[in-house]
């Protein structure tokens, strides 16, 4: 009686999403240049592997409702930015003791007159998912992730410029078994215009980790260069390359060649491909140190008449302990998906993704997740 409920009004909410008592405009207050928006997005999902098993696979559908507020303020302002609050409704049709709410808050603000740019981000998300060091579960793990971080730069000169920040992440898991962490870091960053559109840049980060409970904290020192900015007509991003080392409260001392890229370039108009690398540590669910090598490619193109159609592939080679044995896991993530924007108001979503994950641990597993959503925004 649950999941045929919660399938009917999906469908309703569904149906109304064209509807043209939606299609209001937003209160705006041209004086204060703020925005008001009432979100919601109703979705349907198969997922084949929800605990990412590799034997007694279990897979269901699940449907969720995600109702939230935008506050836009400062609109076209020196200052301005965001604040968005939303509350996932996850309703699963055979595996119902794991439907969950789940919340996501996000504060985004910028400044930029030209000569000094700042910005402030913080978000609180909640997540009732399985990764690749939560997996072979007989329930989905609850996480709640905290993210805050500030920036600012400074233009020295016409051709020099200087940033600092700082930055705080929790990640906590709800279960026993899962170890707790806060990260807190420093970036400090000294550029450089070697042209008019392209800044070299000196690049040095600090970062503590505390691992909670009797795990061991680590330190890590970054040192590199780096370059931002429009390398040619079409090609832009930024890149960092040095050297990382990773001290820990108990055993030596880890080195690694650190990385961290974006790029995006724009093959016409309206269709274009992103690409970055990172090399970097992170720390897992079992409270160990990990090696974090990844890759990631992707397109968008936009067509005619509101269509889109977007493409996105991770590849992750992870090492970390697992007791006394060193793991090693070949993690690949490829999403497909089309969109259709039907009005200022209203959009339709698609798409398939795949997860697979090789290890010698040896439990590896593959995920096939099929899923359909529309959205309002008014």
């Amino acid at each position: 009686m649950h999941s045929n409920r919660s399938l009917l009004l999906g469908l309703l909410l569904l149906a109304g999403l064209g509807s043209p008592a939606l299609k209001a405009d937003s209160k705006f207050d041209p004086e204060d240049r703020s925005a008001l928006f009432v979100t919601g997005t109703v979705g349907f999902q198969y997922d084949d592997n929800i605990f990412l098993r590799s034997h007694n696979v279990e897979g269901d559908c699940i449907t969720t409702f995600t109702p939230g507020i935008e506050y836009a303020f400062g609109v076209n302002s020196l200052t301005e930015g965001t604040f968005s609050y939303k509350e996932a409704l996850v309703c699963f049709s055979q595996e119902t003791s794991q439907n969950s709410n789940l919340a996501s808050i996000a504060l985004n603000d910028t400044y930029d007159d030209g000569r000094t740019k700042g910005s402030v981000n913080a978000s609180f998300n909640q997540y009732a998912q399985n990764s690749v060091y939560v997996r072979e579960a007989s329930s989905l793990v609850h996480t709640d992730v905290t993210d805050a971080a500030a920036q600012g730069e400074w233009r020295l000169s016409e051709k020099t410029a200087f940033a600092v920040g700082g930055a705080f992440d929790r990640t906590a898991y709800k279960q026993t078994g899962f170890v707790t962490y806060n990260q807190y870091s420093l970036p400090v960053d000294a550029y450089f215009g070697v042209t008019p559109k392209v800044d070299l840049s000196l690049d040095y980060r600090y970062r503590q980790n505390s691992l909670a409970g009797n795990y061991p904290s680590f330190q890590d020192n970054f040192l590199g260069v780096g370059a931002r900015g429009d390398f040619t007509g079409k090609l832009s991003g930024r890149f960092d390359v040095g050297y990382t080392q990773r001290h820990s409260q108990s055993g030596s001392d880890q080195t690694l060649l650190g990385a961290d890229s974006s790029f995006t370039y724009l093959l016409t108009p309206k269709t274009s491909i992103n690409a970055g690398v990172t090399n970097d540590f992170s720390n897992t669910a079992i409270g160990t140190s990990e090696k974090d090598f990844s890759v990631t490619v992707g397109a968008r193109t936009d067509f005619e008449g509101g269509l889109s159609a977007s493409a996105l592939v991770t590849y992750r080679d992870l090492r970390f302990r697992r007791s006394a044995v060193e793991e090693r896991d070949h993690y690949w993530d490829g999403t497909v998906g089309i969109g259709y924007q039907a009005s200022k108001y209203v959009s339709f979503q698609a798409g398939y993704t795949l997860r697979s994950n090789s290890s010698n641990d040896p439990v590896g597993f593959t995920d096939n997740v099929f899923s359909v959503s529309g959205s309002v925004r008014f």
